[in-house]
């Protein structure tokens, strides 16, 4: 399934509003090289939460982040040194998902513009599948 982006809720008119954003990619087959499960625009978005569900077969994931003006960000090489001069930090280093094991959250507080999460097979020839969501608010 490809990444789903839902319209941005208000979640209150007093001035004050609060503003969610919600990111989904369910049933996502890995590679055995890191692919891009989620590509989210934070720019709105000051506090995120994602939940990762490993379905079958360990998974590792990572996730990126960068400050960049996005209309001149760099899309991420995959090679570290590379996305790290194009201005990408890696904000949570390669973590096991193990499979059929209770979510994963992980929490994000910083302003970034935009978050990527990446993921990949623990073990080569061996797929994993994962549900992931996301959810931010400003």
């Amino acid at each position: 399934m490809a990444q789903e982006d839902q319209r941005r809720e208000k979640m209150s008119n007093d001035g004050n509003s609060i503003i969610g954003l919600h990111n989904r990619n369910l049933a996502l087959t890995s590679t055995d090289a890191y692919a891009t499960a989620l590509d989210i625009d934070c720019r709105n978005v000051r506090s995120s939460v994602f939940t990762l569900f490993c379905i079958t077969n360990d998974l590792k994931y990572e996730i990126w982040a960068t400050a960049d003006w996005l209309p001149d960000h760099t899309t991420m090489t995959g090679t570290d040194a590379t996305d790290y001069a194009n201005g990408w930090v890696q904000i949570k280093a390669e973590t096991t998902l193990t499979a059929a094991a209770a979510p994963v959250i992980e929490t994000l507080d910083n302003p970034y513009n935009k978050v990527v999460v990446r993921v990949k097979a623990a073990v080569g020839a061996s797929q994993g599948v994962l549900d992931i969501y996301h959810r931010g608010e400003n």
